[in-house]
C-alpha cells in the first residue's frame, strides 16, 4: 500500500471521528439534576474528540514523511482543527462563566 493512501485514510477517518463526536451526544439523555446536570453528555464528546486527536496525531506523524508539501500542509490541518476548536470552546466556557458572576446591570437592581 502506498504511504499517500496510508496517510489519506488517516485523514479520513479522523474527519469521520471528529464530525461524530458533536453528533454522538445528542442522542444521550442527561442524567443527574445535581451540580453539573448533563456531564455524561460532555464525557461522551470527550472521548470521541481524543479518539479524533489520536488519528490526527497518527497523520500528523505519518504525514511528515511525505514527499509532497501539500500532503505534509494537508498532514497538519486536523492538530490545526483541534487547536482551534479548543480556543473557541474555552472561550465560549468562560465566557459563560463570565456572563453568568457578572453583577446586573444598574437599571435591573431594586433599591426597595
Amino acid at each position: 500500500m502506498h504511504r499517500r493512501w496510508i496517510l489519506y485514510t488517516l485523514l479520513a477517518s479522523w474527519l469521520i471521528v471528529f464530525g461524530y463526536s458533536f453528533f454522538a451526544p445528542t442522542g444521550i439523555v442527561a442524567t443527574d439534576t445535581g451540580f453539573l446536570p448533563g456531564l455524561n453528555r460532555f464525557q461522551v464528546f470527550m472521548r470521541w474528540h481524543i479518539s479524533a486527536i489520536a488519528f490526527a496525531v497518527a497523520a500528523a506523524v505519518f504525514g511528515r514523511q511525505a514527499r509532497s508539501d501539500f500532503r505534509k500542509w494537508l498532514s497538519k490541518m486536523p492538530l490545526l482543527v483541534h487547536l482551534v476548536a479548543t480556543v473557541v470552546l474555552t472561550s465560549y466556557v468562560f465566557s459563560a462563566y463570565n456572563a453568568a458572576t457578572a453583577p446586573p446591570p444598574a437599571d435591573q437592581i431594586s433599591t426597595k
